[in-house]
């Protein structure tokens, strides 16, 4: 099966997504991914609890 979260980071494409699930944590850091939509959308009133 193949399963990617792009439904958190919809800007970002299902292959990209694959490749940032596999890099270690602190190449994630070194990332340019822009969550500040995605963690409002999760934290606001009725959103995703975290």
């Amino acid at each position: 099966m193949s399963a990617f979260h792009t439904a958190l980071l919809p800007q970002i494409s299902p292959k990209e997504i694959k490749r940032l699930n596999h890099l270690p944590l602190p190449d994630i850091t070194q990332e340019n991914i822009n969550i500040k939509n995605e963690f409002e959308l999760t934290t606001r009133k009725g959103g995703f609890c975290l």
